[in-house]
């Protein structure tokens, strides 16, 4: 119809590297640029595109070019902090997200910038640094009473706190997440659906206790609540969990089974599919995974940090 709207040329890119079709991934980015060579967006998803395959410098350069266009553009300014630190340069990428905190125009911004602050430290195997810079984010949140924010943070405080194996106080801050969303201006359902989601936690962590009862138990009640409101994301979440269930029952193929329906844009995923295969015996697809995980290079969150860390030790032992 109009092979000149310069929005799909975007949503085309993004496709194509989601399938990891590079090249023309690249073909239509460039196109984006061509038709709004000034505007920051089209050089900022290019260069996530660099960041993915893992040219980082590039990476680097095209974001600047973004915020050459735009000086505020805040996802520019969080990619430069993420392929540094991809490159393992942490000092230089706290200082890109210091200096997005500095000259934070708002709150959002400023949460911005300490969630990925907090994210660089949980790579760098520090997490208590990590929940220093997720307490000052929160901090912002509760001061302003937004509760919604103040959830999120507390489940985010919550999954470091599990990752240091405190497993009792990561429970609490859960549960306490929980709590403070109710207080929120959601929607019931919306609100309904958050205290379901804690079935995953509470699965997680008696799975983390060798209780393997309860965390089947919760894990059936999760995966049967979220069928029954055919939540597909979060279908794909009980697909992992019922994997992590079939790792420690050493059901390797089950587990592999259950991961394959599980969401692919979450590096654990990969990680849980390496320790099937190191079960099964397989070093060669362990070590794959392994380095599917290293090499995922998405725009980082928790998940992706500590999800890195145990493919690392992981890949020692091969």
């Amino acid at each position: 119809i109009n092979a000149d709207y310069s929005p799909t040329y975007n949503s085309l890119g993004y496709a194509y590297r989601r399938v990891e079709n590079y090249p023309e991934s690249e073909k239509a980015f460039q196109k984006y640029i061509e038709l709004l060579p000034n505007d920051p967006n089209p050089s900022d998803s290019y260069a996530e595109l660099l960041l993915k395959e893992g040219k980082y410098d590039a990476a680097i350069e095209n974001y600047q070019k973004a915020l050459s266009h735009n000086s505020g553009f805040v996802s520019s300014k969080v990619g430069i902090a993420a392929a540094y630190m991809y490159k393992g340069n942490y000092d230089d990428a706290r200082k890109e997200l210091q200096q997005l905190y500095d000259s934070a125009r708002n709150d959002g911004e400023k949460r911005t910038a300490l969630f990925n602050m907090a994210i660089t430290y949980a790579d760098e195997g520090k997490p208590d640094m990590a929940l220093t810079e997720m307490e000052k984010e929160y901090a912002i949140a509760e001061k302003e009473n937004d509760y919604g924010n103040m959830s999120g943070d507390l489940a985010a405080i919550g999954t470091v706190i599990y990752e240091s194996g405190k497993y009792k106080e990561a429970l609490e801050k859960f549960e306490q997440s929980v709590d403070v969303f109710y207080k929120s201006s959601s929607s019931q359902a919306l609100k309904d659906n958050v205290k379901l989601g804690i079935l995953f936690n509470e699965s997680s962590i008696a799975l983390k206790q060798n209780d393997l009862k309860t965390a089947s138990e919760k894990a059936e009640q999760f995966m049967s609540g979220v069928k029954a409101i055919n939540n597909s994301n979060q279908i794909r979440l009980a697909h992992e969990l019922m994997g992590m269930i079939a790792l420690e029952q050493k059901k390797a193929d089950d587990c592999l089974s259950h991961l394959s329906e599980a969401n692919q844009q979450n590096p654990y995923n990969f990680y849980y599919s390496a320790k099937a295969y190191e079960l099964k015996g397989d070093k060669q697809k362990t070590k794959e995974f392994c380095n599917k995980v290293m090499n995922f290079n998405a725009i980082p969150s928790f998940n992706s940090a500590f999800a890195r860390n145990n493919a690392k030790t992981l890949l020692k032992t091969i």
